[in-house]
């Protein structure tokens, strides 16, 4: 089957069949996909750093962080066996490092995991879930779930892991908690509004990785094929950093030019805020308000107040 390509800032890359999956029309659009999480990284990296991939999809993560180091090797991995082949294709016709790709989950115990597909539009947001044997689904993929902690002595340790893996981020990372908390290596994690982020903390206070929230513009003003479209007027992503004091000391954003909040957690608390704090969505008339005025539009719905309510409609004058 021949999949649709596009030039990217990592290069052509084959793209998946489906025409609304969000990640294909980004990169059709702006040449690349959440950029800025490879270039708030690039400040962290050494030569010589291996780098795993967790919930690498079609590979922009892993080849635009090749792109600015000169790594040891990269492991992708990446579930899905549609994705995986991408991803495999991706990487051998553009990356810049030493790579291995792997078609497996990841989860805290070894055995198998079931494929749910939440939307068409966005199929890198499939989640998995640990099952027992393959009788479970006779219409559903099922794959290959592995330890981290197999992987690492399957392809040698890491020294920086990016998970995007729906969810799973903490089960990935207790399956080598011994590991990380006497090596500490760079650990960055997506971190969504949901309850499992409380005990993603737990496990990032507890290995002492100094946990950094970032939340980050998804498109950049200056994408590669230098389009003012963008989809959604504000969409951000966010991410738990966490790792040794003196790496994490390296960290900077502030030559990139975009809105990057970067807040230190100590609790849980301080990062329920943070996320509270972070402008996951917006209208697009809200882009070029002054901070008066943002803040006059926050009163208003505070005191749950309408535009339309507001003061009697104009009298027309004959």
């Amino acid at each position: 089957m021949t999949h649709p390509v596009t030039d990217t800032k990592y290069g052509q890359i084959f793209l998946p069949d489906s025409e609304n999956d969000l990640i294909r029309r980004i990169l059709e659009l702006h040449g690349e996909w959440a950029y800025l999480e490879v270039l708030i990284l690039s400040s962290l990296l050494s030569n010589n750093d291996v780098v795993y991939d967790l919930g690498a999809y079609i590979g922009t993560f892993s080849l635009g962080i090749a792109g600015v180091a000169n790594l040891k090797k990269i492991l992708a991995v990446e579930p899905s066996c549609s994705s995986g082949k991408l991803l495999a294709k991706n990487l051998k016709n553009n990356c810049k490092a030493p790579f291995q790709t792997k078609n497996c989950a990841v989860g805290f115990e070894p055995g198998l995991a079931l494929e749910h597909i939440h939307t068409n539009n966005n199929l890198g947001s499939r989640t998995y879930e640990t099952i027992s044997d393959y009788a479970v689904s006779n219409t559903k993929e099922i794959v290959e779930q592995c330890t981290l902690k197999k992987l690492r002595e399957l392809h040698g340790d890491y020294d920086i892991i990016k998970l995007d893996i729906e969810g799973a981020e903490y089960d990935a990372l207790r399956s080598d908690a011994a590991w990380i908390k006497e090596t500490k290596p760079i650990v960055w994690a997506e971190c969504n509004e949901s309850p499992a982020v409380r005990e993603l903390l737990q496990f990032y206070l507890w290995a002492e990785l100094s946990p950094v929230y970032i939340a980050y513009p998804v498109f950049r003003h200056d994408n590669f094929k230098k389009s003012n479209h963008l989809p959604f007027p504000i969409a951000y992503e966010a991410a738990l950093l966490g790792g040794a004091n003196e790496k994490l000391a390296k960290l900077t954003t502030k030559h990139l030019m975009e809105e990057i909040y970067c807040v230190q957690i100590d609790s849980y608390e301080s990062l329920r805020k943070a996320m509270w704090l972070t402008p996951r969505w917006g209208r697009e008339e809200w882009t070029c308000l002054s901070k008066s005025e943002l803040i006059a539009l926050l009163g208003r719905v505070t005191r749950e107040e309408c535009y339309e309510k507001f003061l009697p409609h104009a009298i027309k004058i004959a």
